[in-house]
């Protein structure tokens, strides 16, 4: 460093820098708060600084990203930056800057990202129907039931993975399973990774409990699958789509929980 840029910096305030610093700045030493620019005393809303208040110690604290709310209850996201001193008796720097702006933004992404994950109709894995697509899939079938009152059969599996399994693997097989077993005319959705849900037009219960026999079976032959759950039931007058979910889930759930039966009809 040069002797006259030396002179310069040795001439400017660290105070008068800090308090015109974009950043809000706290100094502390030894533990305690002794000094802070207006961009700090403006976001805690104090005319000067107050070592006692308890907001002060809990930034001191603070881990990297931090929440504070008002009185308003309205938040600000604020990153925390420390730079220690050269030794214990040293002052430590405190730098708090304001990221609510950014921190909304990837709120709006991640929403963003979740509508777009919803609007899928069809898992990118194993080509399955989303939930969305499932549900938009069944309300006609249900209503076709409901006007020439044609059998309709729900099932709903739920398979268990063994600890250290690719679970995205052994789903592919699934998948490839029930499109060997299942018609053309018969939807296939996957609802979370290991429940998948069948919806079979022109099936009686007693057919839809026969291919759920015979999936229990086959379902024991993949490598990584230790245990599968059906839950069946059929279209009855004054059920809607909803219904025939819930109700072949309740039927999945009472399975999962009956270590002697695969697959249970309601």
């Amino acid at each position: 460093m040069s002797e006259n840029v030396k002179e310069i910096l040795d001439q400017l305030s660290l105070t008068d820098l800090l308090s015109d610093c974009p950043l809000a700045v706290l100094v502390e030493h030894q533990g305690q708060a002794i000094w802070a620019n207006s961009g700090f005393l403006t976001m805690l809303g104090m005319d000067q600084l107050d070592s006692e208040d308890a907001r002060v110690g809990a930034l001191m604290r603070a881990r990297e990203s931090i929440e504070l709310s008002n009185e308003q209850g309205q938040s600000s996201f604020l990153s925390h930056q420390v730079q220690p001193g050269k030794d214990d008796s040293a002052a430590v720097m405190h730098y708090f800057a304001d990221q609510t702006a950014l921190y909304t933004m990837q709120q709006q992404v991640d929403a963003l990202q979740t509508e777009v994950e919803q609007s899928r109709l069809k898992d990118p894995i194993t080509g399955l129907l989303t939930r969305r697509a499932m549900l938009l899939s069944l309300e006609p079938q249900v209503s076709r039931s409901r006007r020439y009152n044609n059998s309709l059969s729900v099932a709903q599996m739920t398979v268990e993975f063994e600890p250290g399994t690719d679970n995205s693997s052994v789903g592919m097989k699934i998948s490839q399973l029930l499109k060997d077993q299942l018609r053309w005319a018969d939807l296939i959705g996957l609802f979370e990774e290991n429940n998948f849900v069948m919806v079979l037009p022109e099936t009686r219960l007693e057919d839809a409990e026969k291919l759920a026999g015979k999936l229990c079976e086959r379902l024991s032959d993949i490598a990584g699958v230790t245990a599968s759950h059906l839950g069946i039931t059929e279209w009855r007058k004054g059920d809607n789509a909803a219904s025939l979910l819930q109700r072949s889930h309740e039927a999945m759930e009472k399975a999962s929980s009956d270590q002697a039966s695969c697959a249970i009809a309601s």
